[in-house]
């Protein structure tokens, strides 16, 4: 199917390229994505980003998310990271351009803000950036 979209929309058939991928599991839309070039992805993000969710982004290469992040608005990105826990979003916002990242954060709630910079204090690659910090503790009554 992606050879299908890619001759569709090198054939101005946008409409029908992208009726294809809304019908794509996040993870290959997101291999998409990650093998076409910035010139598909402009052509047919704006009619596919309402489509797009939001563990798709968490899919696609450094590469293609600073691609992406330059025709995504940031207030689109904020909607797509709102829906995620909070280690994805640290995830995704690793290495991604500086002044790109901080837009990012400052647009989202305060509260995610604080976590994300409690994230951002841990190493890379170590658990502590990635762990899950909420939690339900029982104990058991004898």
């Amino acid at each position: 199917e992606l050879e299908l979209v890619i001759f569709l929309i090198n054939n101005d058939e946008v409409d029908k390229a992208v009726s294809l991928l809304s019908r794509f599991h996040y993870a290959e839309l997101a291999d998409f994505f990650d093998n076409t070039n910035s010139k598909i992805h402009k052509k047919v993000i704006p009619l596919l980003k309402d489509k797009i969710c939001p563990e798709t982004i968490l899919c696609i290469s450094d590469t293609t998310k600073n691609s992406l992040l330059s025709i995504i608005n940031i207030q689109k990105i904020v909607e797509f990271l709102d829906e995620l826990p909070i280690e994805d979003i640290i995830e995704f916002l690793e290495n991604i351009k500086s002044d790109t990242k901080n837009k990012i954060i400052s647009a989202l709630t305060k509260e995610k803000q604080k976590q994300i910079i409690e994230g951002f204090e841990y190493p890379e690659e170590t658990a502590g950036r990635i762990v899950e910090r909420e939690f339900l503790s029982f104990s058991i009554q004898k």
